[in-house]
């Protein structure tokens, strides 16, 4: 297990807002500014586990309204347990070179 804790000002590291812990099978974060140190909503559908893939379907060009929809499941799917944080997502990456891409691929396992 391995964990980190993003900070609001990552220049002042002080203040951290969230952890983040790398378990053998799950990424989890928690909100550690609520009393209860909450779970942070996942930014995908299903926890990735290490089972193996026994089928999978691209979807290439979908539109941008099934892309929003699935993004909707996600966001109003129920929580899996009652202390859930409305926290975003703490971890960032990347950048997006496109800014609104016209068609999306999705990757269905």
């Amino acid at each position: 297990m391995s964990f980190s804790c993003p900070s609001k000002d990552e220049k002042s590291k002080r203040g951290q807002a969230a952890v983040i812990v790398l378990c053998k099978q799950e990424l989890l974060a928690f909100n550690l500014e609520e009393p209860k140190c909450p779970q942070i909503r996942k930014p995908y559908l299903f926890s990735l586990h290490s089972s193996p893939i026994t089928c999978l379907r691209l979807f290439e060009g979908c539109s941008t309204e099934l892309y929003q929809s699935l993004q909707e499941v996600r966001i109003t799917s129920p929580p899996p347990r009652e202390h859930v944080s409305d926290m975003g997502w703490p971890a960032m990456g990347g950048y997006v070179r496109q800014a609104e891409p016209t068609s999306f691929d999705i990757l269905v396992t």
